[in-house]
């Protein structure tokens, strides 16, 4: 109602359509990285960087280039060491990221090169005379 004379008024109807989010996370595709093979336990290799202006993330490493569990990948898309690294057994793994804003997903492929630390006591070997 309006404060005028004579008081006019008047009704609409409103028809409000949410749509759910369209836009997937904005993410690069691929994420190479190096870490010494003795690296700790929970130190960061790499850092999955997304974003998604609607949304919430989340990450989660789903391939099989991650078998042994020797990585795993924080809320906030840092992957770290989750168990100790031996590079003469495994010098790289490759696996898969996905990043998910709840409605959609997109794939980062993960490199991860492992470099050679002197982990071998030395040896001496004495000589007879």
């Amino acid at each position: 109602r309006d404060g005028g004379v004579p008081k006019l008024s008047d009704t609409t109807s409103l028809i409000v359509r949410i749509t759910p989010n369209a836009s997937p996370p904005n993410v690069s595709t691929s994420v190479v990285a190096i870490v010494l093979e003795n690296a700790n336990i929970g130190d960061v290799v790499a850092t999955i960087n997304a974003t998604d202006s609607e949304n919430d993330l989340t990450y989660s490493i789903t391939d099989t280039g991650n078998n042994d569990m020797k990585f795993d990948i924080t809320t906030d898309g840092n992957i770290v060491v989750l168990n100790l690294l031996d590079r003469e057994t495994t010098p790289e793994y490759y696996f898969t990221v996905q990043v998910s804003d709840g409605s959609n997903m997109v794939s980062v492929n993960v490199s991860i090169f492992v470099r050679d630390v002197n982990d071998n006591d030395p040896q001496c070997a004495l000589l007879s005379q």
